[in-house]
């Protein structure tokens, strides 16, 4: 199963395909991730949840109407929690996102959550990610599965 956290990456994508566009730009649209997603790239089950979930995609157009570049910027809080022993774990992800479609580029910058670069399993990172080169710099904050951990 792909990761399911792996929406934090798609939610820009969907956008080029569910936004109406207008050749003049940006424009903003709201980009709130679902009440709950389930992860199990931990070996375990774990529930994301959004207490402050305000993200929104300034969306950048070409004359002809076509999506050249998304920002995804805003507030952006997840609670990671165990749910076999109900163990959380908070933190603030707002990124921002970085997605250039006509240079090929697609960075996260600021702290991150869930499926970060090429780290196993769900984390926070502060620092930028490249998506396409798979470069990070920065440093990590928390090994989400190692804290949310059920007791051996």
């Amino acid at each position: 199963m792909r990761r399911v956290l792996g929406l934090f990456l798609s939610v820009p994508l969907l956008l080029v395909t569910a936004i109406p566009v207008a050749a003049q730009g940006p424009t903003r649209e709201a980009s709130p991730l679902p009440d709950l997603i389930v992860d199990t790239s931990c070996g375990y089950t774990i529930n994301v949840t959004f207490p402050a979930n305000d993200e929104y995609a300034l969306i950048f157009t070409d004359s002809d109407g076509q999506v050249t570049r998304l920002i995804i910027t805003g507030r952006l809080v997840a609670t990671f929690t165990n749910a076999q022993t109900g163990a959380s774990y908070t933190a603030n992800i707002s990124g921002p996102s970085h997605i250039d479609f006509v240079r090929g580029r697609d960075t996260q910058e600021g702290r991150i959550g869930g499926p970060v670069g090429s780290l196993p399993g769900l984390n926070i990172f502060a620092g930028r990610v490249d998506h396409v080169s798979g470069v990070m710099r920065g440093r990590l904050i928390a090994d989400v599965c190692a804290l949310l951990a059920p007791p051996a």
